[in-house]
C-alpha cells in the first residue's frame, strides 16, 4: 500500500516545497520508494510500499501514450486477466496493477470500477482532456480525502444527504491525499462534524473539518476543468444480488468457496505475508486457510484477563502446526505511549483505545513481514456485533408473545451481549423508531452523549441525513437496514480506520482483509436474516462454512477486540484540564465537568458507560486539535519501542 498527494490546478514553483512538506507526513504509508511529478496542472507526490513489480512499478506513473498520470494506493487482485484483455489496445511497460488501472481507464473511463477488485484509492489526471478522475474501493478500506476552499459553499447537508449521484462545481485547486495530514491546506473544525463524531454518528463523506470531504466508498469522481473552476460529478453504484434461493448449508459451501478464492488471490505477493490471529472465529478462519502452507501469525496480549486472548490462541495453534505463532504482550503503560500515535494516524474523534493495541500489533508484525491477511469485515457482513443480535432478539420478541415473556424473565441479563450497550426491554429501539423513522440500535448511546454535551437539537438536525443513508424503505427487515447503514458509515470511517488500514499503515504494514471482496459483498447482501443470526448465534452461515475443519473453534462467541480506557492517565489530565479545554474552545469546560461526574456516578451503569466513552472521545478531540490541526506530529521514542518489542515479544 502507499500514500499520495495530488494537487490539481494552477500552482507555482514556490508552492512545491510546501506540497513536499505535507507529502512527507505520509511517508509512513510507504517505505520502499518515493517519487514526484510536476506537470503544468498536476503536482503529484507518492510514497510507495511495494509488493509486486518491485523494480519497475514506480509512481507517479504515466500511461504509455502519455495522456494520463496516476497516483495509486492499494492492491488489485486477479488483475492479470484484465491485463490480458486490455493488452491488444495498450502497450504495457511493467507488471504492476497500477498500469492496469491506466489501461482500463483509457478503454472505459466511466466503467473502470466494474473491472477492479481489491482495496484501492487512486487519482488519475488526463493531460489531454483536463479531467481529474478519482475513486475509492467499495468498502472504503483505503482512505481518500478531497480538499477545496469552496466545498462549504455547497451547503452543510450537501454531502450528508446520501445519494448515488452528486453534481456540483468547485473553484480553485483540488487537493487529494491519502490522509488529511497530507493536505496542504489549513484544517479548521466544522462544528457539526465535530459534534457528530463526539456522539458516534460517523459519516461516509462529510468530515469534522471545513472544506474537507472523504470520497464515499465505491465512488468515482469526474472533475472537468473549466478555466479556474471544476464541473464535478460524483457517482457510485453497488449492485445487490437478489435474495438467495439456496438452502443454509448450500450457502455455507458457496461462502467457503468465495473466501478460499480470496485467500489465494490475496496471497499474490513477491514478499512474505503473515496473518493476524486473535481468539475470534474470523481470524481463525483466515489462519486455517493460511495453514495449508507455513505462515507466521501475530497476536497482541494484555495485562490481566479482561481483554487477553493469548491462551485461546495458543490452544488454536496446537491444532495447526504449520502456523508459527508470535505474540507481543502489551502493558497499560505501553498502550498509553501508543495511544497518541494511533490518534495521529487515525485523524478521527472516537471513544475507544483498541487502536493503540492494534498500533503495537502492526509495529511488532512489521519486524517480520510487510503485509498480513486479516479478518476485517466479517462482523459487518455477517452480523457479528451485539447490536445485530439485539435487533434479532427484539424482532423475535415483537412477533412472538413468548419471546417478550422470556425477555422479561432474563433477570437483567442480556443474552445478546456481555457488555453495556442496550436496554433489556427494547425500549431504546422503539424510541429510535419514533424519533428517527427507523430502528437505530445505538440510539440511546447517541442520545445520552448528546445530552451530556448539551446538544438537545441533534435529532431534529440529523434526522433527514440519517434517514437518507439508512433508506429503510429499500429493506425488508430492521437487521438488514442496520447492517447496510453500518457498512456505509461506521465501518469505513471508524472501524477500518481505528483498527484497520490506518493502524497498519502507521507502521508501513499492509493489511489484506480476506472477507472484503465484491463477490463476498454481493453474496452477503442476498442472505436472509436467519442465515446470519440464528437464535443468539451470530455469523451462523460463516461458522457453518468452517464448522467441520475448525470443530469447536468455530463456536467461539464474539469477543470485542478492545483495550482498557485511558481516562485517567497523564494525557487526559493534561488535555482535559480546565485551562486547556477553555483555551481550545471545542466545548465548554462545564461540559467536561458534567461528563466527568457522569462517568464516576454509580447511579446508572449504562449512562456511566456512555459517559466514559464520551470522555475518551473528548480526549481524542483535544489531542487532534493540538497535533493534527497544528500539524505537530507526536514524537516517537524508537529506542523505547525497540526495547519494548525485544522484552515483551515471544513465540506461542
Amino acid at each position: 500500500m502507499c500514500g499520495f498527494l495530488g494537487v490539481y490546478g494552477n500552482y507555482t514553483e514556490r508552492d512545491v516545497p510546501h506540497f513536499r512538506e505535507h507529502a512527507s507526513l505520509l511517508r509512513h504509508r510507504g517505505g520502499t520508494g518515493y517519487g514526484e511529478l510536476l506537470d503544468p496542472l498536476a503536482a503529484l507526490f507518492h510514497h510507495r510500499l511495494a509488493f509486486r513489480d518491485l523494480k519497475d512499478g514506480l509512481q507517479p506513473m504515466a500511461s504509455s501514450c502519455g495522456k494520463a498520470l496516476i497516483v495509486f494506493n492499494g492492491e488489485l487482485y486477479g488483475f492479470q486477466a484484465l491485463r490480458s484483455r486490455l493488452a491488444h489496445g495498450y502497450d504495457f511497460r511493467n507488471r504492476s496493477d497500477t498500469e492496469v488501472i491506466l489501461a482500463a481507464h483509457l478503454a472505459d473511463p466511466e466503467g473502470v470500477l466494474r473491472e477492479l477488485d481489491g482495496e484501492y484509492a487512486f487519482a488519475l489526471w488526463r493531460r489531454d482532456t483536463k479531467e481529474l478522475w478519482a475513486a475509492r474501493d467499495f468498502f472504503g478500506v483505503k482512505p481518500l480525502f478531497l480538499a477545496n476552499e469552496t466545498i462549504s459553499r455547497l451547503g452543510e447537508d450537501f454531502f450528508r444527504q446520501s445519494q448515488d449521484r452528486w453534481s456540483f462545481s468547485l473553484q480553485g485547486p483540488i487537493h487529494l491525499a491519502s490522509e488529511m495530514k497530507g493536505l496542504p491546506v489549513e484544517l479548521r473544525w466544522n462544528r457539526r462534524g465535530l459534534l457528530r463524531q463526539l456522539i458516534g454518528l460517523y459519516e461516509e463523506s462529510a468530515t469534522a473539518f471545513e472544506n474537507v470531504m472523504a470520497l464515499p466508498p465505491g465512488a468515482l469522481l469526474q472533475a472537468t476543468r473549466r478555466g479556474n473552476s471544476w464541473d464535478c460529478v460524483l457517482t457510485r453504484k453497488i449492485e445487490a444480488r437478489p435474495p438467495t434461493r439456496q438452502g443454509f448449508h448450500e450457502s455455507a459451501r458457496e461462502l467457503r468457496r468465495l473466501v478460499e478464492e480470496n485467500v489465494t488471490r490475496k496471497l499474490d505477493s513477491e514478499v512474505p505475508l503473515g496473518v493476524y490471529l486473535s481468539g475470534g472465529v474470523d481470524s481463525r478462519i483466515v489462519a486455517c486457510e493460511m495453514s495449508r502452507r507455513e505462515a507466521p501469525t501475530f497476536t497482541v496480549g494484555f495485562e490481566g484477563t479482561d481483554f487477553d486472548e493469548t491462551e485461546d490462541v495458543r490452544a488454536f495453534l496446537r491444532a495447526f502446526p504449520n502456523l508459527r505463532g508470535h505474540v507481543l504482550r502489551t502493558t497499560d503503560a505501553a498502550l498509553e505511549y501508543a495511544y497518541p500515535h494511533a490518534l495521529w494516524a487515525s485523524e478521527l474523534v472516537q471513544p475507544y483505545t483498541n487502536g493503540a493495541a492494534k498500533w503495537w500489533l502492526s509495529r511488532f508484525s512489521r519486524r517480520f513481514v510487510r503485509g498480513v491477511l486479516t479478518g476485517d469485515g466479517s462482523d459487518e457482513l455477517f452480523c457479528g456485533y451485539p447490536s445485530y443480535r439485539y435487533l434479532a432478539w427484539w424482532r423475535f420478541s415483537q412477533r412472538h408473545p413468548m419471546g417478550a415473556l422470556l425477555a422479561g424473565r432474563m433477570g437483567g441479563e442480556k443474552p445478546w451481549e456481555s457488555g453495556l450497550s442496550h436496554r433489556l426491554d427494547g425500549s431504546d429501539l422503539s424510541a429510535s423508531l419514533k424519533a428517527l423513522g427507523w430502528i437505530h440500535p445505538l440510539f440511546e448511546q447517541v442520545s445520552t452523549m448528546a445530552e451530556l454535551l448539551g446538544d438537545s437539537g441533534w435529532m431534529e438536525r440529523e434526522r433527514q441525513a440519517l434517514l437518507s443513508v439508512a433508506r429503510p424503505e429499500t429493506h425488508e427487515t430492521p437487521l438488514s437496514v442496520w447492517r447496510d447503514y453500518f457498512l456505509r458509515t461506521h465501518f469505513p470511517t471508524h472501524v477500518l480506520n481505528w483498527v484497520g488500514d490506518r493502524m497498519e499503515m502507521a507502521n508501513s504494514l499492509e493489511g489484506r482483509p480476506v472477507f472484503l471482496s465484491r463477490s463476498v459483498l454481493e453474496f452477503a447482501r442476498g442472505l436472509p436474516d436467519h442465515f446470519l443470526v440464528r437464535g443468539l448465534r451470530d455469523k451462523a452461515v460463516l461458522r457453518a462454512a468452517w464448522g467441520q475443519e475448525l470443530g469447536s473453534f468455530s463456536h467461539t462467541p464474539k469477543r470485542q477486540f478492545n483495550a482498557p480506557f485511558l481516562a485517567d492517565g497523564p494525557l487526559a489530565r493534561e488535555l482535559l484540564s480546565p485551562g486547556n479545554v477553555a483555551g481550545a474552545g471545542l466545548v465548554d469546560p462545564a461540559v467536561v465537568s458534567r461528563v466527568e461526574e457522569a462517568r464516576r456516578s454509580q447511579a446508572d451503569p449504562l449512562r456511566r458507560s456512555f459517559a466514559s466513552m464520551l470522555w475518551q472521545s473528548l480526549l481524542a478531540a483535544h489531542f487532534l486539535d493540538r497535533h493534527l490541526v497544528r500539524r505537530q506530529a507526536p514524537q516517537r521514542d524508537l529506542a523505547f519501542e525497540e526495547k519494548f518489542l525485544d522484552e515483551r515479544s515471544g513465540r506461542l
